[in-house]
């Protein structure tokens, strides 16, 4: 979710640029775009060449290779590799991955005493370089699960760490709950745990369901589905009227051109933008959205969503504050319930909805959020279970 998180928001921002641009497509935008107060909320200004860590924001001050505000912390070195082997890889120094070899084996105790007490004070470093860079700290983002034991032990060792050494700052934890069926037989333990840490240090908890995310994949590849059938049923229609023959996998060939139906959500293909290289700006890629992807691009997007305000400029004006207190009415009350509408377009990991979405009324779109099939979270909001 977190290498997910990092592409959605490049993206948004390479999006902005465009039309800040006056372009009228990625492909039409400026090699390079400046480096804004926007950009500066998730990412710092590294110049390789002159050895700084972060070039101060100025007029028109040019992209020289943007770095994340942010510490990558896993006990296996299996997801932090790929990631240091992704398109995003560029976004992270050596010293923003803390990464062990033994793992926790879904202990929350292994997390929390025995990799908490050996990691505590190089993770605390990392942090602490990272937000001496920034200059008005205002609020950390914890994104780890509650099922394994890393997530769940050495997270809330982090939380508490936060908590103590940045007290100023809000604390925001996105946390994936185990499902009903996991086949780990200590997540129930674990999971129990954390919570009881996370009342303790976090501001603010967006618990997000495994198997709600599976839902909504699931139900968005329907749709998909079905919408694929229709239009390949009419394409089929006009295309027999005007003499034109259909294949099986259908593909039009009429006069010398051929135009493929359009594809299912497992196959989609999304554009994003990675971090900007020694001499250049954000620049455009495309990439094939898994079933994996999808399910993590809406749990991504709940992070994305909540900042938007803040990063970019517009009528409404909210900032990290007042999102905890608008939804947090007691200290211990903190546990927020996220919802996404429309789907299809989250589920995609594009910055602009998707066709579907755009002809779907303001009204149909809200009436969505407050649905339980909406909910990212398998509960029932308005009894409370």
């Amino acid at each position: 979710i977190g290498s997910r998180f990092w592409d959605l928001v490049l993206q948004e921002h390479a999006a902005a640029a465009v039309a800040a641009g006056g372009a009228s497509s990625a492909a039409a935008a400026p090699p390079s775009v400046a480096y804004t107060p926007s950009l500066a909320s998730f990412f710092r200004n590294a110049d390789p060449a002159s050895g700084a860590r972060s070039v101060p924001i100025g007029e028109r001050s040019p992209i020289y290779q943007l770095k994340a505000r942010g510490v990558m912390i896993d006990m296996e070195e299996g997801v932090i590799g790929q990631v240091r082997r992704s398109a995003i890889r560029t976004l992270f120094d050596d010293h923003q991955c803390i990464v062990g070899s033994s793992g926790s084996g879904n202990n929350w105790a292994v997390g929390y005493h025995e990799h908490g007490g050996e990691q505590i004070h190089a993770i605390e470093e990392a942090v602490r370089r990272e937000a001496e860079d920034c200059d008005a700290l205002q609020a950390f983002f914890m994104v780890h699960s509650l099922g394994g034991g890393t997530g769940s032990g050495l997270g809330s060792r982090v939380g508490e760490m936060l908590r103590d050494t940045f007290p100023d700052a809000f604390r925001f934890s996105t946390v994936l709950a185990p499902s009903a069926d996991d086949d780990v037989v200590t997540s129930p333990y674990n999971a129990l745990l954390s919570l009881w840490k996370l009342i303790d240090f976090a501001d603010c908890v967006l618990p997000i369901d495994n198997q709600a995310l599976a839902d909504i994949h699931a139900r968005v590849e329907r749709q998909a589905a079905a919408a694929t059938t229709a239009s390949v049923s009419a394409a089929t229609t006009a295309a027999t009227a005007a003499g034109a023959t259909v294949t099986g996998s259908g593909v039009l060939q009429c006069g010398g051109l051929v135009a493929a139906a359009r594809p299912s959500q497992s196959s989609r293909t999304g554009t994003i933008s990675s971090g900007g290289s020694g001499g250049g700006g954000m620049r455009r890629r495309t990439t094939a959205v898994t079933a994996f992807d999808a399910m993590n691009n809406v749990a991504a997007r709940v992070l994305t969503d909540a900042t938007s305000s803040a990063r970019f400029a517009g009528p409404l004006n909210v900032d990290l504050g007042d999102i905890v207190t608008n939804l947090v009415p007691f200290p211990r009350l903190k546990f927020a319930v996220a919802s996404m509408s429309p789907l299809a377009s989250a589920a995609a990991g594009t910055a602009a909805a998707g066709e579907a979405d755009t002809a779907r009324g303001l009204d149909q779109v809200f009436a969505n959020a407050f649905s339980k099939d909406n909910l990212l979270l398998k509960a029932d909001a308005r009894s409370g279970v």
